[in-house]
């Protein structure tokens, strides 16, 4: 009996759609480095047309070099009910760079990685909890590029 749930299970997992993507959820507001946090808030007042003001900071190493990089938002963003702008930055000895800008309810890191960046699977969706366009690193462009959008189904974790 125990072999056959074991057999059963198996093949339940083995037809599972292969377009399947797991997806860890930001987490804002914990604490950053007050350079890279200054340096933001500069930024995003300088360089951001509209500005954003308020930020809601979610730190996360999209590349595994071992440095941050980081996503922002409007404090005041109604996420999820409501899209916001989503802002992706890099820290670099340079200062701050853009590397992604995203109107969405919702931004999940994907499990999957392009040029060795971590893709983003970036919800518009407001009927549809399920389905997100994805996002990848253009190696070329140095920026996150939509390559689906709408049909990226993903398991939430």
């Amino acid at each position: 009996m125990i072999i056959r749930s074991f057999l059963f299970l198996l093949f339940i997992f083995s037809t599972l759609p292969s377009d399947l993507h797991a997806a860890d959820a930001l987490r804002f507001n914990r604490p950053v480095p007050l350079r890279a946090q200054g340096a933001i808030e500069v930024y995003a007042k300088e360089s951001l047309q509209p500005s954003l003001t308020g930020l809601s900071i979610a730190a996360t190493d999209l590349n595994n070099d071992g440095i941050n990089e980081f996503i922002i938002r409007d404090q005041a963003c109604p996420a999820p009910a409501e899209p916001c702008r989503y802002v992706v930055l890099g820290d670099t000895e340079q200062g701050i760079v853009l590397l992604g800008d995203f109107q969405a309810r919702e931004i999940m890191l994907g499990n999957s990685f392009s040029h060795g960046v971590r893709d983003l699977l970036v919800k518009d969706s407001e009927g549809n909890d399920f389905i997100f366009g994805q996002y990848v690193w253009d190696a070329q462009t140095s920026r996150y590029t939509m390559v689906n959008k709408g049909d990226a189904s993903i398991h939430a974790r």
